[in-house]
């Protein structure tokens, strides 16, 4: 075993690694105080780098300095870690995801701040070339994931506990729909079936083509409801079981809901705009009114009076209130034709003739009237 006596480690690795003889290569070799070296000189180099830094950075140096801790620093983080961390099985996943279903939210955040500043300590005591039993052995990246599904799933109970949510939250929700579950006996949990459902669902209430029809908006609280029912935490087979029988129920419902929404809209052209204004007009109607192949034929030829307008000159929808004043005049015999029983033509005709403005006037601003 030799020293490093009289060198740096840079120039000692320098001299052992060149051409020795008719060896085209040197040989690195062991020093007996190789360990020192190492560390005098990865100090001297984080030195050099934080001066530059600082020098080159100026006040947003500061953003940088975490890598350049004391030794201070680092074991009084050492120790503000263990403590926040203390009681945790973090060497057994399954224990550790456990443990935390019993934990308030500030706690799991002061659990997520703590594992962040494991993950960066680790990093920087790898750079001054030092060690930590308890932090080497850590898993951060794997904790950390553990505990923002949990912050996830109260999220979601969070928002589910509400009396009322809006069909567009409920969708985002249920993206990061997140089941736990209870394993009983030697059976078997089948989780795939069930995401595979509740994703069907999701994308069938998505795919709806109208978002305000109370039809609609009761399928999304009934959906609410059933997920309401069970515990988001943990779920034996037994209430999956239970889930699976209500989601598919609903899921029935509401194919036949979207299917009666398509053959409504193909009456006209398939267009989803006339198929809302299609149900909002019969919402109007009474029974004296209900004649629905009047209803039909009037907005066919309003769609037809409007499209038409519009393909001539699609800048008559930068002026809103010309186009809702000309849309008026088109539709103005057409609804009165509609609701020619109604007591009160005049505010309903307007009401109509309004949302059917509106419709196209949202197409041409989500960029799909060109």
């Amino acid at each position: 075993m030799r020293t490093t006596k009289e060198h740096n480690l840079l120039q000692t690795l320098t001299r052992v690694n060149r051409p020795y003889e008719d060896m085209r290569y040197g040989y690195v070799v062991d020093f007996a105080n190789i360990d020192e070296e190492f560390a005098k000189t990865n100090k001297a180099y984080l030195d050099e780098l934080k001066d530059e830094l600082e020098a080159d950075l100026g006040e947003e140096f500061t953003s940088y300095n975490k890598l350049f801790k004391s030794e201070d620093e680092i074991r009084q983080q050492i120790l503000e870690i263990e403590q926040a961390l203390e009681g945790f099985e973090v060497s057994n996943k399954e224990r550790f995801a456990k443990q935390i279903r019993q934990c308030e939210k500030d706690q799991l955040y002061t659990l997520r701040k703590a594992l962040e500043g494991a993950r960066e300590l680790h990093n920087v005591m790898t750079l001054k070339g030092q060690t930590h039993v308890k932090l080497s052995s850590l898993e951060p990246k794997i904790l950390l994931a553990i505990i923002q599904d949990r912050l996830e799933t109260l999220a979601l109970s969070e928002a589910l506990s509400k009396e009322s949510i809006s069909p567009e939250l409920l969708n985002v929700a249920l993206e990061e729909y997140i089941f736990h579950f209870t394993k009983i006996g030697e059976r078997e949990l089948y989780l795939t079936p069930l995401k595979e459902y509740i994703k069907t669902l999701r994308e069938g209430l998505g795919a709806c083509l109208d978002k305000e029809d109370v039809q609609y908006v009761k399928l999304c609280e009934e959906f609410q409801r059933i997920l309401q029912k069970h515990n988001t935490q943990e779920m034996s087979q037994d209430a999956i079981d239970s889930l699976i029988v209500q989601t598919k129920a609903l899921q029935e419902r509401l194919n036949a809901y979207n299917a009666s929404n398509e053959l409504t809209c193909a009456k006209y052209n398939n267009d989803p705009k006339f198929l809302r204004i299609h149900k909002r007009t019969k919402e109007h109607l009474n029974k004296a009114d209900s004649n629905h192949s009047a209803l039909y034929e009037n907005l066919i030829a309003i769609k037809e009076k409007v499209d038409n307008k519009v393909l001539n000159n699609l800048n008559l929808l930068e002026n809103e209130p010309y186009f809702e004043t000309e849309v008026r005049a088109l539709s103005k015999e057409h609804l009165k034709a509609i609701f020619k029983q109604s007591p009160n033509t005049t505010d309903t005709t307007k009401h109509i003739s309004h949302l059917i403005a509106q419709e196209y006037l949202n197409q041409y601003k989500q960029g799909a009237l060109t």
